[in-house]
């Protein structure tokens, strides 16, 4: 490590200072994964607790696992790249599928966490709630809206 150091000194200013930003933004992207981890284990914990507590008020998932999964999918493949109008559509057609609180526990289970192609400042992988909140053309309140109005209690 100190050969490191003593590398690192004997380079121009400019060269430390590039080497020090590479450092600071490598980090940056650490600590923000590391983040989204943390916060990942814990609601799938939670997910699972509500699971079973809405299972013993008679609420079950409406779809299989493999349906969840590919719902995931349609909504990552349309808020990846640019957004249009069609895509945004889209969102709201798959979240419109939705019929009970266990629907919504299990669709977010099923995202996961995804990093997108296009973000190139942070390439940490994150939540459905956070995709949808950095979608330009979706509106969250008028998707918590819907899901109100399709008798959901959860919201992003």
């Amino acid at each position: 490590m100190n050969e490191l150091i003593k590398i690192y000194k004997q380079q121009p200013v400019v060269v430390q200072i590039v080497v020090a930003i590479i450092l600071l933004v490598i980090g940056w992207n650490v600590y923000n994964w590391a983040k989204a981890q943390m916060k990942n284990s814990a609601e799938e914990t939670q997910g699972k607790v509500e699971i079973k507590q809405l299972e013993k008020q008679g609420v079950t998932p409406s779809y299989s696992d493999s349906d969840f999964d590919a719902m995931a999918d349609d909504l990552e493949e349309a808020m990846t790249g640019p957004s249009n109008t069609d895509d945004a559509n889209q969102v709201y057609s798959v979240l419109k599928k939705l019929k009970n609180d266990a629907d919504f526990i299990q669709l977010n289970k099923a995202f996961g966490l995804r990093s997108s192609s296009w973000d190139f400042i942070n390439p940490t992988a994150t939540d459905l709630s956070t995709w949808l909140r950095d979608e330009s053309l979706v509106d969250v309140s008028v998707i918590n809206s819907q899901l109100s109005f399709q008798g959901l209690s959860k919201r992003f």
